[in-house]
């Protein structure tokens, strides 16, 4: 039986992420995150799995990673970002998370994804460390895909798809239209955010739904995007925010697996005995 990566990304404020078959987390916020600071200068990484890392605001940071030569992706223009040798050296004045993927040069097979949340400490050095100590990581694809969707390693592909979304692209291989009645509703639980589909992207393995998220509490809150995994998820992703203050709006993209896998298709549902 083949077995299925479900993957959930998460984009905050800079740029992708990406979480990989966990449970829905409570929202970060930049004040939890800088109390629970890291102990210690490693960190052991995953592909497919994002890293929360407290780093000095207004000083430069050194992030040594496992690549000789690393290329850094975000796209947040207030950060300050140098790659010297394995290094990645980052400052930032500002208080909003900044996402980075780090990847090895000339190759998109991994993608370390890290973000970087400014807090009041000291500089900080920190080395990140692949899990098992090897990479390229080559994650599990299904099926067949048309271009644009499986010619790149599965998790790759739902990357570059989001990345083109974010930056207002239709991916190659995938149609634009508008939400309709018979168009899947995503099965979110985002406290005090309002959902409201407006598109539709298609592609021959997936089907993107972009929503508009809005924050109708009376407060500040954080979009957490894991709260919309299930069977069918494939990937989520917010653009160009997830801290929404009272009233604010962000761009949210649910992407659906057109068949659900057999692994999961073959099991019947158990209730619960604990209230949700």
């Amino acid at each position: 039986m083949n077995r299925y990566l479900i993957a959930v990304l998460l984009l905050l404020s800079s740029g992708i992420v990406l979480a990989n078959g966990r449970e829905p987390a409570p929202p970060l916020t930049r004040e939890g995150v800088c109390g629970s600071a890291l102990t210690g200068n490693t960190l052991t990484v995953r592909p497919g799995v994002t890293e929360v890392i407290p780093v000095a605001r207004g000083h430069t940071n050194r992030i040594v990673t496992p690549f000789q030569q690393p290329n850094v992706t975000t796209m947040d223009k207030t950060a300050t970002v140098k790659v010297t040798d394995r290094v990645v050296y980052f400052a930032t004045e500002g208080e909003q998370p900044v996402s980075l993927f780090i990847t090895p040069e000339n190759s998109e097979a991994v993608a370390l994804s890290v973000t970087l949340v400014p807090c009041g400490m000291p500089p900080r050095e920190l080395e990140l460390r692949l899990e098992g100590g090897r990479y390229p990581f080559t994650p599990v694809s299904t099926g067949q895909a048309r271009p644009g969707e499986e010619q790149q390693p599965y998790v790759d592909a739902l990357l570059r798809v989001m990345r083109a979304l974010a930056l207002e692209e239709i991916p190659q291989g995938f149609n634009l239209r508008r939400f309709g009645a018979g168009d899947p509703v995503p099965e979110c639980s985002l406290a005090g955010i309002e959902l409201r589909p407006a598109q539709v992207v298609e592609g021959h393995q997936w089907l993107i739904v972009i929503a508009l998220a809005r924050n109708v509490g009376a407060g500040v809150t954080e979009l957490s995007e894991t709260g919309c995994a299930g069977p069918r998820t494939a990937a989520v992703a917010a653009w160009p925010r997830v801290r929404l203050e009272a009233g604010q709006e962000t761009e949210l993209y649910v992407a659906l697996r057109r068949q659900l896998p057999e692994d999961k298709a073959a099991l019947t549902p158990r209730p619960s005995l604990v209230k949700r």
